[in-house]
């Protein structure tokens, strides 16, 4: 069943017949020649190449594990000195509260008129100030009661 033109393949529908059991038959005068190769060892060699590369596998899984359990343990011990610190700046500012108001009680007036009033101080009254008016003259004169005698 051909319905193609030698020309154009493009009709060859035999290529889609299904196919028969039969082996197809040399030509008269021929035989078939089955080369029988020989057996080399290279299987052993590509054996122990896939040995090694799974043992480097091996290894390079490892210490990409032992790496990461390693830097987040260092991450860990890092956070926890934070951590830390954060606290001691904590109680540390605390602290500096605490001694400013101190400070402050201690310099405050009121205090200190109580600290005078123990030492047996009192405010000056009016007869005990004195005033200097130096507009008068650019001068002044220091009188010595030594001096007279």
């Amino acid at each position: 069943m051909q319905y193609y033109n030698s020309n154009n393949a493009a009709y060859d529908l035999d290529l889609f017949a299904p196919k028969s059991n039969v082996v197809p038959q040399t030509a008269p005068g021929r035989k078939a020649v089955i080369k029988q190769l020989p057996v080399t060892h290279q299987k052993a060699k590509t054996n122990n190449l896939s040995v090694f590369a799974k043992i480097a596998a091996v290894a390079i899984v490892l210490f990409m594990v032992c790496f990461t359990i390693y830097t987040r343990v260092e991450i860990s011990d890092t956070k926890a000195a934070i951590a830390k610190a954060d606290r001691e700046i904590e109680v540390l500012d605390s602290e500096t509260v605490r001694l400013e108001m101190e400070l402050e009680n201690k310099i405050s007036y009121k205090n200190l008129e109580q600290a005078a009033a123990q030492l047996g101080m009192h405010k000056k009254s009016k007869s005990q100030v004195h005033y200097i008016d130096s507009n008068e003259n650019d001068s002044a004169q220091i009188l010595n009661a030594d001096a007279d005698k």
